[in-house]
């Protein structure tokens, strides 16, 4: 049951208008009638005869306080209270019929006021009159057709639908001019469909023409009818999309009563659905002459009239759900608003979850999850219909976080099964489709659950675990997977454990239906309980997945556990048999473990170092894996197997990395020092280590010379530690005296040179003229090569401390090229120096000139002068004169400077 019926027994009405209660009729002798409807009866006021002829329609305009009747091709207004008879609308005589629509609308001040508008048809135009509140305006909009009018409605406040004898229009009054027109022809063929009713009589054939009806619905929506087919549209004359719908009958009328379709047929009335077009109720209401659709809806025939409300729409759903009418009842929670029901949403969220139960037992597994899915649904209902290859509901049952929430589920869902049981008792149902079901429990329900639960569990745990303390409630999922008749919300531990069922049954599914997807699954972060993973991933011998599952929970251990007797052989991948043999995948999964696992990695890197020792090495030669690691700890370990691995260990940091602890380059000369005294013919370890003692700076240099081997083979290397502590002379004596090599000792007074001062280049080559002419006890004299310094680096040395140094023996001769390069050298710099003075004197005799000149400037300031900065006159202030004629004040050259980006210099 959807309306109650009340007949009253009221005769010869055709025409009829309502408020609230209030009705007032119009009669074929021409009375109106004003009648006053109760629960039982009804109160007549006495009838007032207004004309002879019949009153054909009639409109209330509230706000005024009148209503308008069609009588006599005239549109007469009557006090709405009275009955007295106001007059004639202007120019209204030859009207065929009338419509309005009234609605609120905000002037420019913001106030609203209630504008009401009658449109008058004639035969061949309709004019347009409008009611500001109470007032009428005396400009009307009227608008000339070029077919005769038959019927019109309409649809929003600034456009009307027109229908005409073969044409049905749109028109838009607000720029006067239909913009939209549909034929017969053309709503005949949008589906084929009779125009024309054939009825056979003892007088003959006729033919009955059909006519539109057009049914206003919305501001933007309505169904034009025509014969047997009905189309929805919206206020742009545009086909929506909808189906259509084809009658059995053709109707007679069709009223929208909210939220229902009232459909009028010559020997009945049908209430439809406005969504699904079913029928939900019928009235056995013959031959209606009128009907009124407002609060109530009130119907007319010759001898009676009917007054028909809706029953309570709490009551209407009821109904529904016991009729196992579910679609019928979401279109009553889409279409009626909230306030008309008690616990709306609790009802929705059972009456989707009831549908999709019964999807779910029809076989059609995708809706069902899907309207799971949009109630959000508690996962523990739909799950436990699977059986338990896909959920273990036992195992939670006695879990003191979850088996509450498991409990309530279960018994919703017994629910759920009795009452389907009951409504549902004729069908029969498909067998069950185990592995249809699960993927569509996967693709349309588990993945959507665990989404929204990882958002409320991290949105909760953001807010300090209160729905109360978050700010933005789109973030969060509707219903929290509550139960419809329960009002408590889950807590973070309850939906921490929820989520791990879902995870795992996930899990379950994809082994049983998409084995592929459980790699991805696993790789997520995700709460799969760990023995169900283990348990399924061995039986399936999907080692692959079960290492990453490991991997994603910590377990490291046990992942390399597998890894090694996979890499052995003892186990085999059912999948990749080939790529877990050996040590290659070990290597990989070492590789991606930081320092907090450092411990495991020193575990189980000895058997892949066994095996192969340079790719086993990889390990701890990875530059993004040296940036986690305790260098410390892998040095200490890798010496604690093998002094050379700890060595190129070394090597790996210094050179790859770029490493500048001091404490590791002391390590690794230390190394090579013990290499080259073990094995005496190691010149590539000399090489490496006169390279590490060269481009190294950090290393302990007084440390290093401590413990330098005793080593012919280490001369070089001990003058360049000697170099770092900054014993020039002690080098030089090495290079000259014990190497002998009079070349790496004048490069090394070079390096010195270029890398220090003037001052200590000059001393640098003056200790090395030194040693060639003053050599230590038991060397000679190397005169040639002092005279050969001199040759070659003259430029270096100068004469005043060579002078002192040489032999009183020497010929002018051999130090002829020096001289006369110290002697030119001199000359250049005085000649140069005497060029420069003498330009700087001629620079400031030209400043001073340029200075003259300004100070003999004179200025006339005058009364129209203004200031270049603040623009204000000069007047008698002290003023500031710029090189480029610019004058100021005083006080504003500082201001005027900063916009010309000059520097200010006070005074």
């Amino acid at each position: 049951m959807a309306l109650n019926s009340i007949s009253y027994d009221i005769s010869g009405i055709i025409s009829i208008v309502a408020h609230d209660d209030r009705v007032i009729s119009g009669t074929n002798d021409g009375y109106l009638n004003d009648i006053q409807f109760t629960q039982t009866e009804s109160y007549h006021l006495p009838a007032v005869q207004v004309c002879q002829n019949a009153i054909r329609q009639i409109v209330c305009i509230y706000e005024a306080a009148l209503i308008a009747c069609l009588i006599d091709g005239q549109v007469v207004l009557f006090d709405l209270h009275s009955l007295v008879q106001q007059g004639v609308l202007p120019r209204s005589n030859g009207a065929n019929a009338i419509s309005l629509i009234s609605y609120l609308h905000m002037d420019e001040l913001g106030i609203p006021i209630i504008i009401s508008r009658l449109v008058v048809v004639f035969k061949w135009k309709i004019s347009i009159y409008s009611w500001h509140d109470s007032e009428l305006i005396g400009k009307t909009i009227d608008m000339t057709m070029n077919q005769s009018i038959k019927t019109l409605e309409w649809i929003n406040s600034t456009k009307l639908c027109i229908c005409f004898v073969s044409t049905c229009g749109f028109a838009d009054i607000s720029t006067e001019r239909i913009f939209k027109s549909i034929s017969i022809k053309d709503f005949i063929t949008l589906r084929p469909l009779k125009v024309l009713k054939t009825t056979a009589t003892y007088l003959g054939y006729y033919k009955k023409t059909s006519k539109f009806i057009i049914t206003r619905v919305s501001d933007e929506e309505l169904l034009l009818t025509y014969n047997t087919k009905s189309l929805f549209m919206n206020s742009n004359g545009q086909l929506l999309e909808r189906n259509p719908i084809i009658w059995s009958l053709e109707p007679k009328h069709i009223v929208y009563f909210h939220p229902y379709f009232i459909v009028v047929f010559d020997q009945h009335i049908e209430i439809r659905n406005i969504e699904s077009y079913f029928i939900i109720q019928t009235f056995d209401i013959m031959n209606v002459t009128c009907i009124f659709s407002g609060k109530y809806l009130f119907i007319s025939t010759p001898f009676q009239m009917w007054k028909l409300s809706n029953i309570p729409f709490d009551n209407q759903v009821d109904n529904l759900i016991s009729q196992n009418r579910l679609d019928d009842a979401l279109m009553l929670f889409n279409r009626v608003n909230s306030f008309l029901f008690q616990n709306k949403t609790s009802k929705i969220r059972y009456i989707k979850m009831m549908k999709a139960y019964q999807l779910f037992n029809e076989g059609k597994y995708k809706n069902s999850m899907i309207l799971y899915s949009e109630s959000s649904s508690s996962p523990i209902v739909v799950i436990s219909m699977f059986p338990i290859e896909i959920f273990d509901c036992e195992q939670y049952l006695n879990d003191p976080i979850i088996s509450k929430y498991i409990n309530t589920s279960k018994i919703f869902l017994e629910k759920m099964r009795k009452k389907d049981d009951q409504t549902s008792r004729d069908s029969n149902y498909p067998e069950f489709n185990l592995k249809a079901a699960t993927r569509a429990l996967v693709s349309y329900y588990l993945n959507d659950v665990r989404r929204k639960l990882s958002i409320l569990i991290s949105c909760i745990s953001q807010f300090q675990g209160s729905f109360q303390n978050i700010s933005d409630e789109t973030l969060l999922p509707e219903y929290h997977f509550t139960l419809p008749d329960s009002d408590d919300a889950l807590t973070l531990e309850e939906m921490e454990k929820l989520l791990e069922i879902v995870d795992t049954t996930l899990f379950r599914a994809y082994v049983f239906v998409s084995p592929d997807l459980v790699g991805p699954l696993v790789r997520l972060q995700n709460k799969i309980q760990l023995q169900v993973a283990k348990d399924l991933l061995e039986k399936n011998r999907r080692y692959k997945d079960l290492i990453d599952y490991f991997f994603r929970k910590s377990l490291h251990r046990d992942a390399l556990d597998l890894l090694k007797k996979l890499g052995q052989g003892i186990l085999s991948d059912s999948i990749y048999q080939e790529q877990f043999v050996g040590i290659s995948e070990t290597i990989k999964y070492l590789k991606k473990l930081n320092n907090d696992y450092i411990e495991e990695i020193f575990s189980y890197i000895k058997w892949p170092l066994e095996v192969d020792l340079d790719f086993a090495m990889e390990v701890f030669l990875n530059d993004n894996q040296q940036t986690c690691l305790s260098k410390e700890k892998v040095y200490n370990f890798l010496l604690s197997l093998d002094e050379n691995l700890a060595t190129r260990y070394l090597e790996y940091l210094i050179n790859n990395l770029n490493d500048l602890t001091s404490e590791f380059h002391d390590l690794l000369i230390m190394h090579y020092f013990k290499n080259i005294e073990e094995h005496q013919e190691s010149d590539y370890i000399l090489e490496k280590l006169l390279k590490l003692l060269i481009n190294s700076k950090v290393y302990n240099s007084k440390y290093i010379l401590e413990h330098l081997p005793k080593n012919n083979k280490l001369l070089e290397h001990k003058a360049i530690i000697l170099n770092n502590l900054g014993q020039h002379k002690s080098a030089l004596k090495i290079y000259l005296f014990e190497i002998k090599d009079f070349k790496k000792a004048t490069d090394y007074c070079t390096k010195v040179y270029s890398m220090n001062n003037t001052e200590s280049g000059d001393e640098i080559f003056l200790i090395l003229l030194n040693l060639l002419l003053k050599p230590p006890d038991g060397h000679e004299i190397q005169l040639s090569n002092a005279l050969n310094l001199l040759s070659l680096y003259r430029s270096y040395i100068k004469i005043e401390t060579v002078a002192s140094c040489l032999p009183l023996n020497i010929k002018i001769s051999d130090i002829k090229l020096y001289l006369e390069t110290s002697i030119q050298n001199r000359t250049t710099d005085i000649i140069n120096g005497k060029i420069l003075s003498s330009l700087h004197i001629a620079n400031l005799m030209k400043y001073q000139n340029k200075l003259i000149d300004a100070c003999n400037k004179k200025y006339t300031i005058t009364s129209e002068k203004t200031c270049r900065n603040c623009h204000k006159r000069l007047g008698q202030s002290v003023l500031a004169i710029f090189p480029n004629d610019s004058i100021v004040h005083y006080g504003c050259q500082r201001a005027f400077l900063k916009t010309q980006n000059m520097p200010y210099t006070a005074k």
